[in-house]
């Protein structure tokens, strides 16, 4: 978490009017020595005048007394309070009002394959709807795209209040996002491929052999002067096969996470985040043994189940019984064998 406490703190501040040292233009700006009235280094610890050192996007040392290089940039925010607060890396679309994350005209043949969809362009954040984020402590949300297998890319906000979407924000392409979906053997009308699991690994794999024929041909003069048609897709995917933007792979239960590990292994992908189904209980030993990536936890516990629900006390069956009682144990098991891992409030109602 350390990671995000920089970027989360001064973006509570709102608009950027730090005075700077004259002395630290020019200097690289990945490196930062910021000053600031009161610093809450936890909800109960206080450091007044307090300063942060932070490298690389990382927090290296908090105090009043910090020792750091020549030369570091720094930002004067004497007349501030800094304090640390909440990121949500995976919020669903239709959770803040974008309902429909449908394939652009020129996204590609299939319409469910559009990763050149953009949130940030489709989003209408109206009458703040991300006050209910920022009242429990988010400073930032990564809004996700929710349709289609290859579903888009995310847009990163801040959640203050603004007159304008254009304020809040900070990333227009922060991650692309590919999920399991299936039309199902009793949808049979229309553009309904792929209706199997087995059909979504093909379509998966097959778009990142066509991303990488479509990359050769339209760069390698060589090959002749005839260029495949545009396609946004592949296009866009192409940052994503080389590593250069992280693409999200959303699991719907224990077994997609599985096939996200083997099918992300196969294509050769290099910046994966698993978005977890919270099963990952069911078999941890197998979960370790294949896990590859970075991950993000979701915290949508099952209810308690009674009969008195609808469930008859047959209906309470072992499988039902075991799920309540381990999931929400999963995130400490996840952690206990060693695994790092982010929360989303994904799920949550």
């Amino acid at each position: 978490m350390k990671r995000f406490i920089f970027v989360i703190a001064i973006l509570l501040l709102g608009p950027l009017s730090a005075q700077e040292d004259p002395s630290s233009w020019g200097q690289p700006q990945d490196e930062y020595l910021i000053s600031a009235s009161k610093l809450y280094v936890t909800p109960d610890k206080v450091v007044p005048n307090g300063k942060i050192y932070v490298k690389d996007g990382v927090v290296k040392a908090v105090g009043t007394d910090i020792v750091v290089p020549s030369g570091v940039r720094t930002l004067d925010f004497s007349d501030r309070t800094i304090h640390a607060a909440f990121l949500d890396p995976y919020v669903a679309a239709k959770e803040v009002g974008l309902k429909e994350t449908p394939a652009t005209p020129v996204s590609g043949t299939h319409p469910k394959v559009h990763d050149d969809f953009l949130v940030s362009e489709h989003l209408k954040l109206k009458d703040d709807a991300l006050k209910d984020y920022r009242k429990q402590g988010f400073a930032v949300v990564a809004i996700a795209p929710g349709q289609g297998i290859f579903r888009g890319r995310s847009g990163l906000y801040k959640t203050a209040p603004a007159d304008e979407d254009s304020q809040l924000l900070l990333n227009p392409s922060a991650y692309s996002v590919i999920a399991f979906e299936e039309g199902g053997w009793d949808k049979l009308k229309g553009e309904n491929y792929p209706l199997s699991m087995m059909g979504n690994v093909a379509l998966i794999r097959q778009t990142f052999l066509d991303c990488a024929w479509y990359s050769k041909w339209r760069d390698d003069p060589s090959l002749g002067t005839l260029r495949p048609d545009y396609q946004g897709t592949l296009e866009s995917l192409r940052a994503v096969q080389l590593g250069g933007r992280p693409v999200f792979l959303e699991a719907g239960d224990y077994l997609e996470t599985l096939r996200f590990f083997a099918v992300s292994r196969e294509i050769g992908l290099t910046n994966t985040v698993v978005v977890l189904s919270g099963e990952e209980w069911k078999n941890l030993d197998w979960f370790k043994a294949v896990a590859q990536g970075r991950f993000v936890l979701p915290l949508d516990f099952p209810e308690t189940v009674e009969p008195k629900d609808g469930i008859s006390e047959e209906q309470l069956t072992l499988d039902l019984l075991t799920e309540w009682f381990a999931a929400p144990a999963n995130p400490r098991w996840l952690r206990e064998k060693g695994f790092r891992f982010s929360l989303t409030t994904n799920g949550l109602k």
